[in-house]
């Protein structure tokens, strides 16, 4: 019998508008200024088609420039200023994808901030839900500063 592994659930409170928000969660030229653990990690690629069905690509080298990791996968669901959804699948080092998983972001408005809600499901194991946790919270309060500060 295999465990199931409880979803990864993140959120922050963001003093910006959800359509600020939105904007850098799904702009190419936006996303790769916060994307990644912290800002030692180098975006090296960024290419993002916000629709339903459109793809996107991620690819971020590590602090010592030893190995790029590249997370690809397909929106399921954009909805301005609301909701983004996608599957999420690093590449491998064949450069073919791994096991696929989902993210879902949902924003809610407070009166003058917005209220992000992450839910990444379907990671295999507890190890691998630790590293995406360190990744998604680094990732996220970035997010948080890069916004907050314009």
């Amino acid at each position: 019998m295999t465990a199931t592994i409880a979803a990864l659930r993140l959120s922050r409170s963001i003093r910006a508008s959800r359509e600020i928000v939105f904007d850098h969660l799904v702009s190419q030229d936006k996303l790769a200024l916060w994307f990644g653990p912290d800002e030692a990690y180098e975006i090296i690629e960024c290419r993002t088609e916000p629709r339903a069905g459109g793809s996107y690509r991620v690819a971020v080298r590590s602090p010592d420039g030893a190995k790029t990791h590249t997370v690809v996968g397909r929106y399921t669901e954009v909805e301005p200023p609301e909701r983004v959804a996608y599957t999420w699948a690093w590449l491998g080092d064949d450069g073919e994808p791994g096991p696929e998983s989902r993210v879902e972001i949902e924003l809610t408005d407070e009166g003058g901030s917005t209220l992000l809600k992450m839910v990444h499901h379907g990671l295999p194991d507890e190890p691998t839900r630790t590293e995406h946790e360190h990744g998604w919270s680094g990732s996220l309060d970035r997010l948080v500063r890069l916004v907050e500060g314009q």
